[in-house]
């Protein structure tokens, strides 16, 4: 789950590196002694603010901006680019959880006015199978106001 919080990271792959020998042969830079896992990149947070307004003016970049943005920032293209692409997928993240946070409010109104309506279906049918109460209650009627389209109910006045 996501923080919040950019901790100015550009990750990089933790698989091996593999590289071809002239015979074809697959190896690893392991084989050399050499250790294939490379530091996570921690951005100073001058770079991290360069980062995030660019990503607030185009959350993506054409191959000059990215450029342009790499020599300012002292970072390869590839940084740059790998930056945007994670900060585009927490963006879409946060906005999947709010959207289903959205969802589930929308989904208990529903739920309770569905239990509502139950409820009043359930009375209406005990009133229709008992004919001389029918009789007795008021006829309810919906009216549309004008100004606001909103449902309004009405009760005739009972005249004695």
């Amino acid at each position: 789950m996501m923080t919040g919080q950019d901790d100015g990271a550009i990750g990089s792959s933790s698989s091996e590196k593999r590289q071809r020998s002239a015979e074809g042969e697959e190896r690893s830079d392991e084989d050399d002694g050499e250790t294939a896992a490379k530091k996570k990149l921690r951005l100073s947070k001058e770079q991290s603010a360069v980062l995030e307004e660019s990503f607030r003016e185009h959350n993506t970049l054409n191959p000059k901006q990215k450029l342009v943005l790499a020599k300012k920032l002292n970072l390869k293209p590839r940084q740059v680019e790998v930056w945007f692409q994670n900060r585009r997928a927490r963006t879409k993240l946060k906005q999947t959880e709010v959207d289903c946070e959205l969802l589930k409010k929308c989904c208990k109104n529903l739920t309770e006015e569905n239990r509502r309506l139950q409820r009043e279906l359930i009375e209406l049918r005990s009133l229709k199978r008992s004919p001389h109460l029918f009789m007795q209650v008021p006829a309810t009627t919906l009216t549309l106001c004008p100004t606001c389209e909103t449902a309004r109910r009405r009760r005739p006045q009972i005249r004695s």
